[in-house]
């Protein structure tokens, strides 16, 4: 019996599957916005543990990690990077990365130049 229990334990059981989704923003990340992940998981049994990681760095000192998700807020270009979540349970660990690139605060602006310039064609050089 006790080989029969075991072998439909291993049947029934699942390495956890992990995947980041992006709560907010929407489209870029610009400089001074908040980001907020979260780090769905599933497996079989359920993941009993979540963590976050900034690969190869810190995280930035006002990050918030709640359960599976992670705040930062007033974003900028250093906290550039890839944040891993990790999950386990009892089959094994899985991750997914978010590469997070922040990009500099969006302005709408016309640009004016000093000395307008003449673009020749063929044409009007008689070429």
């Amino acid at each position: 019996m006790s080989l029969c229990f075991s072998l439909c334990c291993v049947q029934c059981a699942d390495k956890p599957e992990v995947k980041i989704e992006v709560e907010f923003p929407e489209g870029l990340t610009r400089e001074g916005e908040n980001l907020e992940l979260t780090c769905r998981t599933k497996g079989k049994p359920q993941p009993h543990q979540i963590n976050w990681h900034k690969v190869d760095d810190d995280f930035p000192s006002h990050a918030v990690i709640t359960g599976s998700d992670l705040f930062i807020e007033n974003l900028n270009k250093s906290y550039n990077g890839t944040y891993r979540c990790v999950a386990s349970n009892l089959v094994g660990e899985a991750y997914d990365d978010y590469i997070l690139y922040v990009y500099g605060m969006y302005h709408n602006s016309i640009c004016y130049c000093k000395h307008p310039f003449h673009l020749q064609t063929a044409e009007s050089t008689g070429l």
